[in-house]
């Protein structure tokens, strides 16, 4: 639990060995997730069958306005994974399911140093239905302030949830109503000046619904949702700008459609997944520039597989397939995906080593595209798809009390967005595409006795 605000996504995230937090202020305020060296904008979130994205800039992608005790522990997807489970997110997706509601409850009061307080309130029942299904409700809510620990660091949060949930033998269904209210303050959050006092003031809006069957040979799952946010930005709260250029006032919306499934026919195990969004960037003081104010996406990723008995009881599995990104305004790409994987079981344990390569493509959002050619967060109309090129060699080694895995991987970023500064102009910042090459090492090991689990 954080010291200084409720629980958010964020939360769990900062002690995830797989991704890397970059915050402002308080990781609960505003925090930038990046995995294996990318950028925040190459990391997706998603809920369920769906990534929820925020088409007006990365910052605000992991606001996901939902009590982390609703959700699963999070997963991380790379490579092939995340083409077929992601959305819009090159190199990784953070990916959470529905949890289970159970009965019960939990109140939480807290106080601390520099005037913090916060409470927050957890109800969850189960009723039991015809046929020996469960119907299910859980209520969250949740509240923070604070003046912070620096001058012009107070902050603001109010969340509310509402879950519904049905389960049966199989399938079961979700339905989630968020609404997170949150004002913060940090010197030189996003300008990177401490002299400026800026703050942060958005309303995030989040309508989600998603429901899964298993069947004889595998199962499927469908979602949809809505969210809608309202960004207030001011780099400087001693003065007072509204509705006019350089006030930073920005309000979007977005809805999406989202499928998952595997299915299974004789030897050959079919995984896919695809997507349609369109969002819109509803008003905007600043974000003026460029040729449009809304999109189209569509995904679709087929992954067959396909598993071979070697001797010595040994197996390889071969996947092979590909997945097509389209947009209305940014055209389209079909890109591939193939993996090898080698699984040997012997009486020590488990042994798997993968060898894969995936590419993947994102669309940059409005705040690249459409803001000014100049200043702090200069814009770039000309900005278009985004491709990840990866390969990589995982060794991973599964006993009954500890498990480990390391993965060499190699990346070329094409076209990547971010934003680079000039030398003579050392101070402004535009967004521009790059090509980056990007080669990492990562390594996990984890140990399980009775009482403790470390990792």
């Amino acid at each position: 639990r954080p010291a200084a605000s409720y629980a958010t996504p964020a939360t769990l995230l900062r002690f995830d060995p797989l991704t890397e937090l970059q915050s402002r202020g308080l990781a609960e305020g505003q925090t930038d997730v990046t995995v294996r060296g990318g950028v925040v904008e190459n990391t997706g979130f998603k809920l369920g069958t769906v990534t929820i994205m925020d088409p007006q800039t990365g910052p605000y992608v992991a606001e996901l306005p939902i009590d982390p005790a609703l959700m699963s522990a999070p997963g991380i997807y790379k490579g092939i994974d995340n083409a077929v489970e992601g959305f819009n997110s090159a190199i990784a997706t953070v990916s959470y399911a529905y949890r289970p509601i159970t009965a019960g409850g939990l109140v939480s009061i807290g106080i601390g140093s520099d005037a913090h307080n916060a409470q927050s309130l957890r109800l969850g029942h189960v009723f039991s239905t015809r046929g020996g299904n469960e119907a299910a409700a859980a209520l969250s809510v949740a509240r923070a302030d604070g003046d912070g620990s620096v001058p012009f660091g107070d902050y603001e949060f109010a969340r509310y949830n509402l879950r519904l949930q049905h389960i049966t033998d199989a399938s079961r269904s979700d339905f989630i109503v968020a609404f997170q209210d949150k004002f913060f303050g940090w010197p030189g959050a996003y300008t990177g000046f401490a002299s400026l006092p800026e703050t942060d003031d958005t309303q995030t809006t989040l309508i989600a619904a998603n429901h899964r069957r298993d069947t004889d040979g595998g199962w499927w799952e469908v979602g949809g949702y809505y969210r809608g946010l309202d960004d207030n930005y001011d780099f400087d709260r001693t003065t007072v700008e509204s509705g006019t250029p350089g006030s930073f006032d920005h309000e979007t919306r977005i809805m999406g459609i989202g499928l998952q499934g595997l299915h299974a026919t004789g030897q050959v195990d079919w995984r896919y997944g695809a997507q349609i969004t369109t969002d819109e960037l509803v008003s905007s003081t600043d974000l003026t520039n460029g040729p449009f104010s809304d999109r189209d996406y569509a995904t679709l990723t087929v992954v067959p597989s396909s598993s071979f008995e070697l001797q010595s009881g040994r197996s390889l599995e071969v996947r092979a397939g590909a997945t097509i990104d389209y947009s209305n305004r940014d055209g389209s790409e079909v890109l591939p995906l193939v993996g090898l994987t080698l699984k040997s079981a012997s009486a020590s344990g488990s042994t798997d080593i993968s060898l894969e390569y995936a590419a993947t493509s994102q669309l940059p959002g409005y705040t690249a595209l459409k803001s000014n050619p100049t200043g702090l967060f200069g814009g770039n109309p000309l900005l278009g798809r985004e491709l990840a090129r990866q390969f990589a060699l995982t060794v991973s080694h599964e006993a009954d009390d500890w498990h480990g895995r390391a993965a060499l991987f190699s990346r070329e970023d094409d076209d990547l967005v971010d934003w680079t500064f000039a030398t003579g102009a050392p101070f402004a910042r535009q967004a521009n595409a790059v090509d980056i090459d990007v080669i990492g090492l990562e390594m996990f090991i984890s140990r399980q006795w009775d009482a403790v689990d470390i990792a």
